[in-house]
This record gives C-alpha cells, structure tokens and sequence, in this order.
C-alpha cells in the first residue's frame, strides 16, 4: 500500500514510503511488474506511458520526475491493484488504498455512486462511493496536474476472436503459456499455497504449482449447509496432485463474525458473499504461506459465466421474432421486479444494451425509488455500460458481456474482493490468468472455442484435460457459493436487521423498505435476489458505520 500526496502548486510531491529515490525520480510500487531492467533505468529511456506499457503483472504506479517535476500514476491492464486520488487546496491525495483518500476528502458519500452501488452490487469505476474520490480504470495512466487527472488508455482488454487457428497448437500455446505465468507469479516465494474450489481454474493451476512445490498446501472452505461444501472435490484433486489439503469449516456464526473484517479491509463496500469466505481462506493461510494462488479473472476472460451461454427458455424466447419479443416485454416490463420469471423475460427479450451490468444486476430504478432518499430518475445503468457497448458494437452479444465484465466487474468487484481480502490477513493473492501472455491468448478465443453445448470454457478443459480429475474435467462451474441465502432466511436474518436498524443512514435509504426486503429473505427463501439486495444493504450498513461514522469519529 502507498500513499502519496502532490503540492501541484509547487510542484512537489512527498512519498512517506517509496521504493526507489534517485536524481531524476522517486516512485512507489504496489504490487509486481516482470521486468528485465529496474523501473529507474527504464524511465531514463521511455515516457511513462510507454514504461507501463512495458509492465506484466497486477500493479498500481506512482512515479514522481524530478526533474520536470511531473507527477504520473498508472494501473495494470485489468486492474489486479487500485489507484484512488481527491483533490483538497494545493495538493492532490494518491493512495492504492480507499481509506486514506476518503478520509482526506472529507469521508463523504457521494449520492450517484450510491446508486449505481445498489445496481451492480459495486461502484463501477472511475466512481467510487466516495464524494470527490475517483479511481484510475484499468489499462489507464494520467499525469496529475492541477486541472485534474486526465485518464488515458494505455492497454486495455477486448475480446477480437481470430478464426481459423490449430486446435492442438493453441491449447499447447495456453498450456505453455499459463504454466510459465504460474512460474512467474510464484517466482521468489518461500511457501506458497492454492485457493482449491471444486471447479476448474483452480485445479488448473493447482496441478501446475504441484509439480514445482509438492510440499505446498492446498485450501477448500467448506459450509456447514449441505450443497454448499465443495472439500470433497477439492480433496480428491489434491490427492491427485499430491499436495496437503486443508479444509476450512465455518458456519452462520463464523461468517457472520468475519463480515465487519472483509468490508474494512475491502475498504469500499462490494455486496459480494465471497469476500467475507475469501477473507477467511486467507486467515487460515496467514501464518502458513506468503502467496496464494487464486483462479480469479478465469471466468470473465475464457467465457466460464452461464449467463454468456444462455439456454433453455431463454433461448427459446431470444428465437421470437423481434416484433413478439418487444410485444412480451411491453407488459412485462410493467410487472414487479420482484416477480419470479421476469429476469428470464428481460434476458430473453432485450439486447445486452439494455439489460446486462455484469454479473450481477441488483436493484432495478422502480425499486431503488422505494429504497434511495435522494433517489434521481437521470441517473441510469447505461450511463455507465454505454461507452463499453460502443466499443463493443461489432462484437458478439457473449464478447460484449465479457468485454463488460472485464472492464467493470472484474476490476470493480473480483479484484478487490481477492486483492484486498488476501492482503488484510497479510497473504499476496496471485492471478496467472489475469497474466498478459495468458490474457493475450483469451482475447482471441471464437465462441467454439469457449462453448460446447452445455459446458463453458471447453478450450481450458482441453488444454488441461490430463491434470484434472473426471468430476472437474466434465464438471460445471462451481466458484465459491456461500449459503448467504440460506442463512438470510434463518439465523443470521434477525443479525442483518438489526445491523440495518442500528445504522445511522436514515438520511440515505428508507429503513421500513430494507427491512421489508430482509424479511422477504425469510418468507421467500428459494428466491436469490431477495438476499443479494439484503446483503447490499447489509453491507452498505457495515460500511457505513466504520468507514463515515466510525472514522470521522476517530478522525
């Protein structure tokens, strides 16, 4: 983590912490670049941009010159680390950490980004739930100057299929490539360890990492709800790469102790369930191991999500004729957003323009009305997804999802959840997926390449086939699935509505209508978005006390 704080008046900069101080300039490093020559030398050569340009890794820049007394900032192509900046008098605040920027900018909520919060589950950047603090997007670089940050893109991540390739020499060309990013991200590592799901991407590169490490030790939450365990999985695999395993218990109570901790170390509020499990995994590994290896960034970049292939009613419905697809959406576009099927009838009818966020779409604006006390009709989804979509515009309607889960979601909510979640137990998470070579290959991925029939990410399952067991080989995508829903309609609903109840943001969101979608989590429990709109607001809560009421108090 660094902060750093830029007089751009006299045009100076203090770096508490840096990592380098010469003649010509001083720069902090959060994160790991793969470089042949030190950042110093490489400067002397280049302009920043074309310095970053050379970087491969996850990493967050700031780099002060000297000389020119030019102050830069830039972010990995994905956005694996976080660049937050404010601007107060004379100086602009940096921080690869929320925190610090917030509270130097007063610890204010800023009302837009609230919103958007409750429709993507995360505030999508270069927003951030804080007022007057942004981000700097993934792939981006600005020089900071006091007529603001003028972001740039340097490299970003688009999928542009290429037909025609040699099956049998591009999965050799992943494998090789994906093992040598594995070898890469573990370079230097004293102990590491595995984050083993009963899924794919990590029994992929747990079997790569064994070969290297056979002394390395695998990890498997386990919930104590049944269907939400995945040990025995991950425990079969494990014996088969000859590893130990160790299997993390936790029920309704652990998790709910660990909450508070995930959102804090977080440092923005992400209505993730997986953050709080992955903080856990992370605390059983602390101590044990100095890197873990996580299998994030997988699904968005091979085309693992279901809803890229959709099947079933769904693509019964997209077959209609577009005069009867706009015909059904007329009327159901009327019905609750509540109601049961009327996510199918919006996918099924309307184009991803007009309904797809990311993975997760939350609240839509009829019921953000009911929820948000300075709810504003000309704030909308698509002021956000539309400058994707048009750069997306020739692509394919799974490409144009990727595409938006890569460029929001990805960094908006998995790399903050895996990143900052891991680091808070002081474990480095490390992403061979997310590896340029690696991503490189991804973006050139034809739909055949990336689907069969029922099954996702079947270029991967090739490639790998021979190290993987039959259940996972053949399996379907599993991830982290954590019985937040289950416990939301049991013992741990009274937990949220008294966190809802004690929260002072009254002046935010109407409290009877939150509490309203709380008790709905136990009325209707088989419903999934009754408790994913709950633990938004539940996390918002936690959020809210620590990280305003809380640290202005402490301020």
């Amino acid at each position: 983590m660094f902060n750093v704080i830029y007089d751009y008046v006299n045009k100076t900069a203090d770096f508490p912490k840096a990592d380098f101080e010469n003649d010509d300039i001083i720069y902090v490093l959060d994160g790991e670049a793969d470089l042949r020559e030190s950042i110093a030398s490489l400067y002397a050569k280049r302009t920043f941009e074309e310095l970053i340009s050379g970087f491969n890794g996850c990493f967050a820049l700031a780099l002060f010159d000297k000389n020119k007394r030019e102050m830069y900032i830039g972010r990995d192509r994905l956005g694996g680390k976080q660049i937050y900046y404010t601007q107060k008098d004379k100086n602009i605040m940096i921080s690869s950490d929320f925190e610090p920027v917030f509270e130097f900018a007063g610890r204010k909520i800023d009302p837009v980004a609230l919103q958007h919060y409750f429709t993507f589950q995360y505030v999508p950047e270069p927003m951030t739930i804080g007022l007057e603090v942004e981000a700097l997007k993934a792939g981006h670089f600005a020089e900071v100057s006091q007529v603001g940050f003028a972001q740039e893109e340097y490299n970003t991540w688009k999928p542009e299929p290429i037909w025609g390739k040699d099956r049998e020499e591009f999965k050799a060309e992943i494998r090789e490539k994906l093992t040598d990013a594995v070898k890469r991200n573990l370079k230097g590592a004293k102990n590491p360890a595995a984050f083993l799901s009963g899924g794919l991407d990590s029994s992929i590169l747990t079997a790569i990492a064994a070969k290297d490490y056979p002394d390395m030790t695998a990890y498997t939450i386990a919930f104590d709800v049944p269907g939400f365990s995945e040990s025995e999985v991950a425990a079969r695999s494990a014996q088969k790469y000859g590893i130990r395993h160790r299997i993390v218990s936790l029920n309704a109570n652990d998790f709910k102790a660990a909450v508070p901790f995930a959102v804090k170390a977080m440092g923005v509020p992400v209505a993730d369930p997986s953050a709080t499990a992955v903080s856990l995994i992370a605390k059983a590994a602390a101590g044990n191991t100095d890197v873990i290896l996580s299998g994030e960034g997988s699904d968005e970049l091979w085309g693992g999500y279901h809803v890229y292939n959709p099947r079933g009613k769904v693509l019964k419905i997209m077959a209609l004729s577009p005069a009867v697809k706009k015909l059904i959406w007329f009327f159901a576009r009327i019905l609750p957003d509540s109601m049961r099927g009327k996510d199918l009838l919006r996918r099924g009818c309307l184009p991803p323009e007009k309904r797809f966020v990311g993975n997760t779409f939350l609240f839509g604006d009829r019921e953000k009305r009911k929820l948000l006390k300075n709810f504003d009709p000309d704030v909308r989804f698509t002021d956000v997804t539309a400058p994707y979509y048009t750069k997306a515009a020739r692509l394919s309607d799974m490409d144009k999802m990727q595409y938006i889960d890569t460029s929001l979601w990805l960094p908006g909510d998995i790399d903050v959840v895996c990143g900052k979640g891991c680091s808070g137990r002081g474990v480095k998470c490390v992403t061979p997926f997310m590896d340029n070579e690696v991503t490189d290959l991804a973006r050139t991925l034809t739909r055949d390449e990336k689907i069969s029939g029922e099954q996702n990410k079947v270029i991967l399952r090739e490639a790998f086939g021979d190290l993987l067991t039959d259940e996972v080989k053949n399996g379907k995508k599993r991830g982290y699935p954590v019985p937040v829903r289950i416990w939301l309609a049991g013992e741990l609903n009274d937990w949220a509505a008294g966190i809802v109840k004690n929260a002072d943001v009254s002046r935010f969101i109407n409290k009877t209508y939150a509490l309203n979608i709380i008790k709905k989590c136990r009325k209707y429990p088989e419903d999934p978005m009754y408790y994913r709109k709950a633990w938004a607001i539940v996390i918002f809560c936690i959020f809210y006390e620590d990280m305003v009421k809380e640290g202005k108090k402490n301020g």
